[in-house]
């Protein structure tokens, strides 16, 4: 696991004239070693090119560290679910409601669907960010 420590080295490591950014072709060599080397070139260039956000052919250390941390975050990771459980505790309470709910989910999901899943995880028409977690990780 990369420390952005480490991670801050290995990119210096590549930014030959310590611009503070790296071109293209060297990002991918940085990639490269932080193990991204069974990653297929096109998809090295195209993962290159997506963290190039000014599109000068340069990016900084900042635009990798996103990157490798996406990569290495687990899905559900705990700060993805406090932010999902925060986008529906409108109130700032701690607690979600099944209108609460209902209000973001309802173009995506059916509302039968919506309810019987709210249902399961629910106490007393609430569910609380511990129960949330749970729910965020069940398969």
């Amino acid at each position: 696991m990369w420390t952005p420590r480490s991670l801050k080295i290995a990119f210096e490591s590549f930014d030959y004239g310590g611009r503070g950014s790296l071109a293209l072709s060297d990002a991918a060599l940085l990639l490269k070693s932080l193990g991204f080397g069974d990653v297929m070139q096109e998809e090295l260039a195209a993962l290159c090119k997506a963290m190039d956000h000014n599109c000068n052919g340069f990016i900084t250390y900042e635009d990798v560290e996103a990157a490798v941390i996406r990569q290495a975050s687990p899905p559900n990771a705990p700060e993805e679910v406090w932010r999902s459980f925060k986008l529906f505790d409108e109130g700032g309470h701690g607690r979600v409601s099944y209108q609460n709910i209902r209000a973001r989910a309802r173009a995506v999901i059916p509302d039968n669907d919506l309810r019987l899943a709210f249902d399961s995880f629910a106490v007393h028409g609430e569910v609380h960010y511990d129960t949330w977690k749970k729910m965020m990780s069940a398969k």
